[in-house]
């Protein structure tokens, strides 16, 4: 049976102008409860310090809180939380609420503060598209090898990707000395250079692999997603695997095998909106292999019913800074995306065998946390980023290599500085927050 998972959706609402005329909690929990298009059975607890509106039916609890903002005195926020264990419900119920409050309440300005709806999409998204960029690097290198020969790599990857490639290859890897790694080291980037260059890669290829791109691109992130995201991405993998057979002529009858296993026993009504966790996709060994694919209609899919509403554009903007009122609220762990992208990471003379990592994923927050206490004891010294990882994250049993790839992604947005120090003759990877 399956652990119940509990959603939750916060976002800010801030009126700038003036427009609004709600002040108080009060006022405002009782604007969202007697909305007959949020609700179906709504009714308000008195219980705690704070109302909570509550629906039986949808299965939806939610909470307004005052907030100030330090540097926006005047200006009237709240925090609104929203909870629910029915997946389907609250994927729905974000964007009701959104447009009630701007629409309806005269809330111009909303702010995501966490989004658990959009990460549990985020989480069966990717198995596809890894899916996916597996299948083209496969037929790629085959199709180059077999036309190229052993000397293919140097003449069909640019310049850029072979400098890529040898920076990961200087990673500790078990392979090395073995086999030739650097098809394998190519990340989606890199393979859509390479693929631009494949026989296969015909106009209408190259259309669905830049539609996958940009979905991919919205999951690497931390932006809104919605379930239609999700079918589109199943669309667009059967439209590539398609163009695979067509023009390659592999046998896809197998490629999901090892996606997502089916559930033991059918769901009952409270299991049943539950996201399945993605699996592990499958690394390649040898270049030269036979893709078999089956049908991704054939998948076990999660249930995720579409949107009926007609959605309106609504600005989402990054969290800012923020102090309850009326009690403090307990910042939710939201944890990013689970990726498997390469981290150019030069690891410490240890044994792999000495590091211990959970299963969870670090949050963006949390990492930056922890980062900023050591920060507050290093007497200006530098941090060693395998240091941090192994030593400080690990022992909290977060999963060591998603914390690299965390970082890894931190420092491209800015929030975080990777660099390299020498210590004791050797090339260490640093960290610090920027």
């Amino acid at each position: 049976m399956n652990q119940q998972i509990n959603y939750h959706y916060e976002i800010m609402v801030v009126d700038f102008v003036g427009k609004s005329e709600i002040t108080t909690v009060k006022s405002l929990s009782n604007a969202l409860a007697y909305s007959e298009k949020l609700w179906q059975d709504s009714v308000i607890k008195e219980a705690s310090s704070e109302p909570i509106i509550e629906d039986k039916i949808l299965g939806i609890t939610l909470q307004v809180h005052k907030v100030a903002l330090q540097a926006l005195a005047k200006e009237t926020a709240f925090l609104l939380s929203v909870n629910s264990a029915n997946f389907d419900e609250i994927e729905k119920f974000r964007h009701k609420l959104l447009v009630h409050l701007i629409s309806k309440l005269g809330f111009v300005n909303a702010r995501v503060v966490s989004d658990s709806i959009s990460e549990q999409i985020s989480r069966n998204i990717y198995p596809l598209i890894k899916k996916v960029e597996n299948a083209v690097r496969k037929n790629s290198v085959k199709i180059f090898l077999q036309q190229g020969g052993l000397a293919w790599w140097e003449n069909i990857a640019t310049p850029s990707v072979i400098a890529k490639v040898n920076e990961r290859k200087e990673v500790a890897n078990n392979f090395n000395g073995f086999v030739d790694t650097s098809a394998c080291l190519t990340d989606f980037k890199d393979i859509s250079e390479l693929v631009l260059k494949a026989p296969f890669a015909t106009a209408e290829f190259k259309n669905h692999w830049q539609k996958l791109a940009i979905i991919r691109d919205k999951v690497m992130t931390y932006a809104p997603l919605v379930i239609e995201d999700y079918d589109e991405v199943k669309q667009i993998s059967r439209n590539i695997f398609d163009v695979l057979e067509h023009e390659t002529g592999t046998d896809i009858s197998n490629l999901t095998s090892h996606y997502i296993q089916p559930e033991a026993s059918k769901p009952s009504e409270s299991e049943k909106v539950h996201v399945p966790e993605p699996v592990e996709v499958e690394k390649a060994s040898e270049p030269i292999v036979e893709l078999k694919v089956e049908p991704i209609e054939e998948v076990s899919e999660p249930i995720l019913p579409k949107a009926e509403e007609v959605k309106e554009e609504i600005v989402y903007e990054a969290p800012v800074k923020l102090e309850i009122v009326a009690e403090p609220i307990v910042e939710q762990k939201i944890e990013p995306i689970a990726v498997q992208e390469e981290v150019k990471v030069q690891e410490m003379p240890q044994e792999r065998s000495n590091i211990v990592s959970g299963d969870n994923l670090v949050s963006e927050s949390e990492f930056l946390t922890e980062l900023k206490k050591v920060e507050s004891v290093s007497n200006g010294s530098f941090i060693n980023l395998k240091t941090f990882v192994v030593s400080v994250l690990a022992p909290k049993g977060y999963a060591a290599g998603y914390a690299y790839s965390l970082s890894k992604v931190l420092n491209e947005s800015g929030k975080v500085v990777l660099y390299d120090v020498k210590e004791g003759g050797l090339a260490v990877r640093a960290i610090r927050t920027n």
